[in-house]
């Protein structure tokens, strides 16, 4: 069971594709970048190449000066046109996946029928472990590209059995060495991955509440503003506890710890897994809701926040705990996180100013 897990998801956990899909569009957008502008310069180099050869012909030249324009185009539309979109990586990887496997496909069999197709058995083991994502659809990639590859050449090379046998051969076991490769290589990649990612959530983390601290806080609320600019439909929540102070002097900064930590249990159970939220100041939290169009969802979070915080102390003295919470959305008005963070503080104070255990609506 270990092992078809490890064939269909890698060796990482279920959610990790989703939960760090912004970072893997990151690396996956660097790795694009470097194949597309590869494979611009190779097309040219072999046309350059096969001109001084006299068993290829024309057409095969203008084949490769042609893929190499192509590839041109796309590499600028990876460089500049989805530098700030890097949500459209897949898209334009499946495109290069596609016109690689076209071309090697094509110049090995229709333009040179007679001769083996060198190119595709090499591009069949590199390009499925050039993006990361389940081992399962690169394997599904490279068994498609096999497929058709044999009926091409089965049409094409008929007429020349001897390297169509040859052909049909190497594709299998080309097949078989590019499953084996992808499933051994991509879950090394994808545990290393993890393994990173780990380490990096410990810095990441307030050691107190388990939430993030404030500067990972703040980084995960710019990046994700500026990768889903300019669409982006987000509530920023910005709250602290009240007469905290009183606390911490009343019956010592150990209860005040305790009562920080009962918040972050709470926060975490009342957010989404999706949403961001941090720790960014003594008794101060900031919550980053996700994909919100109606105001009044964060409305509801905010009521219960001071439900559930009321009597989290009740086991250590007779206060009842409350917060006051500054809350402003983001409609696609371009706004910055600072911005955006401002507001809420404005918000919170308001939240303050009126009374406390309530909150506040920055109107824009």
């Amino acid at each position: 069971m270990k092992i078809i897990y490890h064939l269909v998801n890698g060796r990482v956990s279920y959610d990790f594709y989703k939960d760090n899909r912004e970072w893997l569009n990151e690396t996956n957008y660097e790795t694009v970048k470097t194949a597309y502008t590869f494979m611009t310069f190779f097309c040219f180099a072999l046309a350059v190449g096969t001109s001084w050869n006299a068993s290829f012909s024309s057409a095969i030249i203008r084949l490769f000066i042609r893929a190499g324009f192509v590839y041109g185009l796309l590499t600028l539309v990876v460089y500049w046109g989805i530098v700030n979109h890097k949500e459209h990586t897949r898209a334009m990887y499946y495109l290069f996946e596609t016109f690689t496997f076209m071309l090697v496909i094509v110049s090995g069999t229709y333009y040179s029928p007679h001769d083996r197709a060198v190119f595709f058995f090499m591009m069949l083991i590199v390009v499925p472990l050039l993006y990361v994502e389940r081992p399962i659809i690169s394997i599904g990639t490279s068994a498609i590209a096999c497929v058709i590859f044999g009926f091409v050449t089965a049409v094409v090379k008929a007429d020349d059995p001897s390297i169509m046998n040859v052909d049909l051969m190497n594709a299998v076991v080309g097949f078989a060495l590019s499953a084996v490769f992808i499933y051994y290589i991509r879950n090394l990649h994808l545990a290393s991955m993890q393994a990173t990612l780990l380490l990096k959530v410990e810095v990441q983390i307030d050691g107190l509440t388990g939430l993030l601290n404030k500067i990972s806080t703040q980084a995960s609320c710019q990046r994700y503003l500026e990768y889903n600019h300019p669409i982006t439909n987000c509530v920023v929540i910005m709250l602290d506890i009240d007469d905290f102070k009183h606390i911490n002097d009343t019956y010592g900064h150990q209860c005040g710890d305790i009562v920080l930590v009962q918040i972050g249990v709470v926060l975490k159970q009342i957010f989404r897994t999706q949403d961001i939220v941090g720790r960014i100041g003594g008794d101060e939290f900031l919550i980053l809701m996700r994909d919100i169009e109606n105001v009044t969802v964060a409305e509801d979070k905010a009521k219960q926040i001071n439900v559930q915080v009321k009597n989290i102390f009740k086991e250590y003295g007779d206060e009842q705990i409350s917060c006051s919470i500054g809350i402003v959305q983001n409609r696609n008005q371009n706004t910055t996180f600072m911005e955006m963070y401002q507001k809420a503080d404005q918000a919170l104070y308001q939240a303050k100013k009126d009374g406390k255990r309530q909150y506040v609506i920055y109107q824009m």
